[in-house]
């Protein structure tokens, strides 16, 4: 159910005396138990050099740092720990170590960067802490630690580690109770006690002095001085000031008349405007205006999410970027003039019955008084004597007014759940009445007015809950109805009409429950835009508009869940602008324009800006000085100075866009946690290098950094940063504190960050994180060598094994090739002597009987058996010396067939001349392929014997990359086309030269030439 109101409390509080209504409207900020605080009742509040917040309270030390809250506790069995949980007082000396007053376990203090605390506690001895029982607190200019006991005064030089103890009261001599300390402008330093008045320290004599003790009778909780040098002191009895200047016994303590004086006060602070701040123990907050003496009294208040926590206060504390601090008993509560943008009106209370729990609907301003519509009737407000005005209003119990609508000076509109009213002011009060301009008013009464507006014509139009839209010719005072056709495409979509609007050319436009119409002027077609899945145009993103407004090129439309929708005239585009853009909510109640690239726009979630130009929100909520974050439909105006007013829930607020106030200062940025793998670490994984922080990390761990402003005034905070080592470019982080770094390759980056406050001021663009990504190993260098390393061990490993294997392997053969050469050479010796032997003596037998015999057949025989032999012993000195590896090489081969052809060719008859090279190379022939070259040329040479008549035959040997050995005779040459193909001579030679991996050719030219080419690289292996 869309929420349009918002519930009114109209008490106006008042103090007798001197003391006025709220004048000054204060939202504060605050923090208790419920948000971090250890706990709430709050004693102290101070903020270090850094911007870091400390917070004493009566269990435990808070330090925060504007999101998060850390917590210093007392541990029993850590001597590293606060010496006790209830911190008194705060302060801080010229190195940044922290001093705290710690109530019954003396005083500690955190070293710079340190998390161990060092306790003082007393010892009784001489050079020892008076007391245990801490109320006050002081570092003076010199570093000098001063703390207030209830048993005395003890001052400790830092330098010589020694303490100044002082327990009795100079003036009457009995026990020196002390609670509050203050070093004034000039050095001097004032001691405000219980029963012993005022004292002064005197740096001659280091001794305390009387400094108008007869003046009080009771404690002076706290002592601070203002711009006029006029020192001011809160006492249980009221507020005493003195001028300092003169003699001790001539100062002259006055109390303050202003300030009630049966009130107790425990603390004074001045803020950065000149006002005086009072906490009071017993009656809340004072503020007291020193220029016009206005005193302003705040007090607890239950109904208000920014009003007081409670009227027991403790302390005050102004910190140096002008924020005001209370303390109290239910928290801490901050308040920043620069986050007061917003004037607060003081919740309208009245205690009239008749309007408590109304619903506010809509706005009007004019001449410093609001008018005010609800469901309770018009109420009149005026703003300078911040009071409410008579309205005479006989209709208001039972009409929920709605819109308001000027119609002259002194007279309005008023459109309600009943119709149209007129609202007429005079002599300073109102009147509702029947409008008696307006002819046809009780028409009107059976409508449920929503919305209205006047067009250029002067006319009127109506806007109705469920029964469409009017048009009061205002002249004629004549109405037509408009309502929607379910069959009519250019009828009005929606019955339910939500908001009005004239453009500026006059034409009419219609926010309906089911999207926003266009009506031209003088027609009566309506072009209509929705997100209909049938919409002929763009496509709004939800059909809820609820406001309007016209730059002069678009119509920028208010939508309840889509967002802010802009519609272009030109080319009837729409676009969406919702939370992903920044958008505070996708529900939007109101547009108010500051001017054509300006609007405001009050939604569920907050109060955005919206710069129609760069398409940049800002946005404000509660923590800026709202009183809710949630707006209310309709009220909503600008009057003619510029000044904004809009409604909210808890009441109405105003403000002028122009005269906002900007927070100045600029954020400073904080890593205040860090996770590595979803594991949170302390800001011990950081280290300083050189001033800069270092972090290192693991390859492929996942790094999530959140990152705090150390600023207190503002609610919205961006972030910014650029890794140089990616880019140059800013990246917007927007509203996300968190930056997460995953997947980086390793090396060195540097991350920079920057934070910004909702005024665009952004921090110190130096602060920088220098992260270095360990590689995994197998990513490192020594890991690179180690493989190279290893690469070139394994390759010499292996060339060396390889080597070894092949040497083996050689020596192996060599081995075989040895014992075969042996046997080889065996086996010829054999052959030689034994079957060369007999077969010898066959042959020479066979002649001995041949010559001896006398049969012709015998003779025969016997000379076959010795032409056998002969053959025999011939073939196997063939095989003898084809087995003798002495000849293993390309002379021998040469002199063996050079030789044999001599020799065998003579026999026939027939010239033989062999050409040798002149020198024969070193070249291993196996013993195979010995026997085979040398068979192809005997198969050559038998060949010309038997066939080719030849005289003479040329033998030539040449040796290159082959050996070549040509065989030419005379002869009477060879027809090849008669050469059987399967003849055995032939098939011999091409076997013998394949196995020899060569090739040989036939010549048939003046005798036959037969050429034999064989590689060389294949003569020394076997074939």
């Amino acid at each position: 159910m869309v929420k349009t109101g918002v519930y009114i409390s109209l008490i106006l509080f008042a103090l007798s005396g001197k003391v006025s209504a709220q004048y000054y409207n204060l939202a504060f900020k605050n923090y208790s138990s419920t948000n971090g605080l250890s706990q709430s009742e709050v004693n102290c509040v101070y903020m270090d050099h850094e911007g870091f917040l400390w917070i004493g309270t009566w269990f435990g030390l808070n330090r925060y740092d504007g999101k998060y809250f850390t917590h210093f506790n007392h541990e029993t069995n850590n001597p590293g720990s606060i010496s006790d949980n209830t911190i008194k007082a705060i302060a801080e000396d010229s190195k940044g170590n922290l001093w705290f007053a710690v109530y019954n376990a003396g005083m500690s203090v955190l070293p710079y960067h340190s998390t161990q605390f060092r306790n003082f506690k007393p010892t009784h001895g001489k050079n020892s802490l008076l007391s245990q029982y801490a109320s006050a607190l002081l570092v003076d200019r010199k570093d000098n630690i001063w703390l207030g006991t209830e048993e005395g005064l003890s001052i400790y030089d830092q330098n010589t580690e020694t303490f100044t103890n002082i327990s009795t009261c100079p003036v009457h001599k009995d026990e020196l109770l002390v609670r509050s300390l203050y070093e004034d402008a000039s050095g001097k330093i004032w001691v405000g006690t219980e029963k012993c008045g005022l004292l002064v320290w005197d740096p001659n004599t280091r001794s305390l002095q009387s400094a108008g003790g007869s003046y009080f009778a009771n404690s002076v909780w706290d002592i601070t001085e203002d711009k006029y040098g006029k020192i001011w002191l809160s006492t249980s009895n009221g507020i005493y000031f003195f001028k300092k200047n003169g003699p001790f016994e001539d100062l002259i303590i006055q109390k303050a008349e202003f300030f009630p004086g049966s009130i107790g006060v425990r603390s004074v602070r001045f803020d950065q405007k000149g006002n005086a701040w009072i906490a009071s123990r017993v009656d809340g907050l004072f503020l007291y205006n020193m220029e016009n003496g206005r005193l302003d009294h705040y007090k607890e208040d239950f109904n208000s999410v920014r009003g007081l926590l409670s009227n027991r206060l403790s302390c005050l504390y102004a910190d140096p970027k002008g924020g005001m601090w209370v303390g109290g008993e239910n928290g801490v509560q901050s308040f920043y003039f620069d986050s007061q943008k917003f004037f607060i009106y003081p919740d309208l209370n009245t205690s009239s019955e008749k309007v408590q729990g109304t619903i506010l609907y809509g706005i009007y301003e004019s001449n410093n008084e609001l008018i005010i519509a609800s469901s309770a009737g018009i109420l009149a407000y005026d703003r300078k004597k911040l009071e409410f005005l008579s309205v005479k209003d006989e209709y208001g119990l039972h009409t929920r007014y709605r819109i308001i609508q000027k119609i002259d000076k002194d007279t309005w509109w008023l459109f309600s759940d009943r119709g149209v009213y007129e609202l007429i002011r005079s002599e300073g009060k109102y009147l509702v009445r029947r409008p008696p301009a307006l002819k046809p008013w009780k028409y009107f009464e059976q409508y449920n007015i929503m919305y209205a507006v006047q067009d250029l014509d002067h006319d009127y139009w109506f806007g109705t809950y469920g029964k469409g839209l009017l048009h009061l010719d205002f002249d004629k005072q004549t109405i037509k109805t408009f309502m929607h056709d379910a069959t009519d495409e250019s009828s009005l979509p929606s019955d339910v009409i939500d908001v009005l609007s004239i453009d500026r050319k006059g034409n009419l436009i219609v926010g309906t429950h089911s999207g926003m119409s266009i009506l031209a002027r003088g027609d009566s077609v309506f072009f209509n835009i929705s997100n209909s899945l049938n919409a002929k145009i763009g496509k709004l993103n939800n059909n809820l508009v609820y406001d309007v407004y016209d730059d002069g090129n678009s119509l920028w439309l208010a939508t309840y869940g889509g967002g802010l929708n802009r519609f272009n005239k030109k080319d009837s585009s729409i676009t969406y602008f919702t939370t992903q853009h920044g958008l505070s909510s996708n529900a939007i109640y109101s547009l108010v324009p500051e001017n054509d690239s300006i609007i405001w726009l009050g939604t569920n979630s907050g109060l955005s800006r919206f710069n129609t130009q760069t398409y940049q929100f800002t946005n404000y909520t509660v923590n800026d000085g709202l009183q809710a974050n949630e707006f209310n439909l309709y009220s909503s105006f600008k009057n003619e100075h510029g000044e904004i007013f809009m409604g909210t829930i808890n009441g109405i607020i105003s403000f002028t866009p122009s005269n906002m106030p900007r927070n100045i200062f600029p954020p400073r940025v904080y890593l205040s946690k860090v996770r590595i793998n979803n594991v949170l670490y302390s800001d011990s994984v950081i280290t300083a290098t050189n001033q800069d922080k270092y972090l290192e990390i693991r390859y492929h761990d996942d790094l999530v950094m959140e990152f705090s402003p150390l600023s207190y005034s503002s609610s919205e905070y961006t972030l910014r940063y650029k890794i140089p080592q990616i880019g140059d470019q800013w990246v917007d982080n927007g509203k996300n504190s968190q930056i997460q770094l995953i997947n980086f390759e390793p090396g060195f980056y540097d991350l920079y960050v920057q934070q910004g406050n909702n005024d665009k001021i952004w921090s110190d663009a130096k602060w920088k994180l220098r992260i270095y990504i360990v590689p995994p190993f197998w990513k490192t260098g020594w890991f690179k060598i180690l493989i190279f390393i290893s690469v070139i061990a394994v390759a010499f490993f292996s060339v060396r094994s390889y080597t070894k294997t092949r040497l083996l392997k050689q020596k192996q053969l060599l081995e075989r090739q040895k014992m075969l050469e042996l046997e080889r050479a065996r086996i010829s010796t054999e052959l030689h002597d034994d079957i060369g032997g007999g077969l010898t003596a066959i042959r020479l037998m066979s002649e001995m009987i041949k010559e001896k015999s006398e049969d012709a057949n015998t003779r025969t025989y016997l000379e076959k058996i010795s032409q056998g032999s002969n053959d025999l012993i011939q073939k196997m000195n063939e095989i003898v010396w084809a087995l003798n590896v002495n000849h293993d090489n390309l002379q021998s081969l040469i002199t063996y067939t050079r030789q044999y052809a001599v020799s065998y060719l003579d026999d026939v008859n027939i010239q033989c001349n062999v050409e040798v090279p002149e020198q024969i190379p070193e070249i291993t022939v196996a013993g195979t392929n010995r026997r085979n070259i040398f068979l192809l040329v005997k198969e050559a040479l038998n060949n010309i014997v038997k066939h080719a008549q030849a005289s003479g035959v040329q033998i030539r040997f040449a040796v290159s990359d082959v050996l070549e050995i040509e065989v030419h005779d005379n002869g009477k040459g060879i027809n090849t086309e008669n050469i059987r193909l399967g003849a055995n001579g032939l098939v011999n030679m091409r076997r013998r030269v394949e196995a020899l991996k060569g090739s040989f050719n036939i010549i048939n030219k003046t005798g036959t030439t037969v050429v034999f080419d064989i590689p060389v690289s294949s003569l020394a292996h076997k074939a």
